[in-house]
């Protein structure tokens, strides 16, 4: 049973949605859970906010924010998954941002991703480059990795 499977299966049993909102990852982590049979009764739907515009008009994430932060950064990513979770009415929302390279501001940001859940009451946000080394992946690598590590972080997150 693969990551996301178990955690698919625990959230139909305890009657819990989610939702996903994603940048560097495209959509992949959306197509991930939806691979999954019956993931309809827990997956509410995704967002793919690959652009700055987007996160602004659709996640209500204000452009001083972006410009001072950056769109990769844990206070992005943070208001990502708590706005994604209430537009989209979730008991759960994770969130993806980062560079997947080749390009980044600089070099040496490739393969920073930031991930962030959240429910009810409760945020967290995991820089994922603090446990993983990601910079001399692909890009494909890093995508990969990225919605592997989502799956990691929430079953600690929901203590599966």
């Amino acid at each position: 049973m693969n990551k996301w499977q178990k955690i698919v299966e625990e959230f139909i049993k305890h009657n819990l949605t989610i939702s996903t909102v994603e940048s560097c990852t495209g959509g992949l982590l959306a197509g991930e859970i939806t691979k999954i049979p019956g993931a309809s009764k827990a997956f509410l739907g995704g967002l793919v906010t690959y652009s700055n515009e987007l996160k602004n008009r659709l996640l209500n994430i204000d452009m001083e924010i972006i410009n001072k932060y950056t769109a990769v950064s844990s206070q992005v990513a943070t208001l990502m998954a708590e706005n994604g979770r209430k537009l989209m009415q979730a008991d759960f929302c994770i969130a993806v941002t980062g560079y997947a390279g080749p390009w980044a501001p600089k070099a040496s940001l490739v393969g920073q991703v930031f991930i962030a859940i959240s429910k009810e009451g409760t945020t967290e946000v995991w820089d994922l480059t603090k446990t993983e080394s990601l910079h001399e992946l692909s890009r494909d690598e890093i995508r990969l990795k990225t919605i592997s590590a989502a799956a990691d972080f929430l079953s600690d997150f929901y203590n599966l």
